[in-house]
């Protein structure tokens, strides 16, 4: 029963990306991590990422510019190797502080405050138009890929960063979305043995016959979403997904959940 609501959740919360203008790493990593600690909730977020991304890969793949998807690879994927371990290390650390509410103890890590600020960060980077439709000049590739890469690697926020320094340099619509996919499913081969490596493998495999089906749920919406629903930004779902990330970033760096 409860694997069953939970990987409902994860359904509802994949397709809503069709509707709320959020990227699909944005808005399920907050859900997983409703609902899984920290470090799966990101693993499975990465799994999520790259098999939606792998289904489109295999319908855009001759629209790859493979000189600026390897361009950009050479940078983005050491940076991520850097982003994962810098995020073991933060899973290592221990407690900064806590505090009691109604008798109940709650403990604030440095991953969750970490994990929270930036979801806090993307959220208004994906929330202000003007921000997300900012173009920078093709010279600085290599830092734009440096930087995607890294914090692709460090919770998986990769794409907002990707398309501010890539559109510039592709301007063809279908080249730039089937590189972006290309380049992603590049960081996320990197980042998900890595993480999976720096788990409490136990944890997982514990878990793991429920975390494949709450996979595969997020997955499926993913992908009906993207075989049967034109992507259209909906003003009401938009803004309740925003609040929505907002209340989970807050409640993680309080040690709430």
């Amino acid at each position: 029963m409860e694997t069953g609501l939970i990987a409902i959740a994860a359904f509802i919360a994949s397709l809503l990306t069709f509707f709320s203008g959020f990227g699909l790493g944005t808005l399920m990593l907050p859900v997983f991590c409703v609902i899984y600690p920290i470090e799966i909730a990101i693993l499975l977020t990465a799994l999520v990422h790259f098999f939606n991304n792998s289904f489109k890969f295999i319908l855009v793949y001759k629209n790859i510019q493979k000189v600026f998807a390897l361009r950009f690879a050479f940078f983005a994927i050491p940076a991520a190797v850097l982003g994962t371990y810098i995020f073991n290390e933060c899973l290592e650390d221990k407690i900064l502080t806590g505090y009691y509410l109604y008798n109940f103890f709650f403990e604030i890590t440095l991953v969750k405050v970490f994990i929270g600020c930036l979801m806090l960060l993307f959220v208004l980077i994906e929330t202000n138009k003007k921000i997300n439709a900012y173009q920078i000049n093709s010279k600085y590739l290599p830092l734009g890929a440096a930087l995607s890469g890294f914090f692709g690697g460090l919770s998986g926020h990769q794409g907002a960063l990707r398309s501010m320094f890539l559109i510039k340099s592709i301007p063809s619509k279908e080249k730039f979305i089937a590189t972006g996919i290309g380049i992603a499913c590049l960081v996320d081969l990197t980042r998900i043995p890595m993480y999976y490596w720096y788990l409490k493998t136990e944890d997982f495999h514990a878990n793991i016959l429920q975390l494949s089906i709450v996979t595969l749920a997020a997955f499926a919406g993913a992908f009906l979403g993207n075989k049967f629903l034109k992507k259209v930004e909906i003003s009401f779902v938009h803004k309740a997904v925003t609040f929505f990330l907002i209340t989970i970033a807050i409640l993680l760096m309080a040690g709430l959940i």
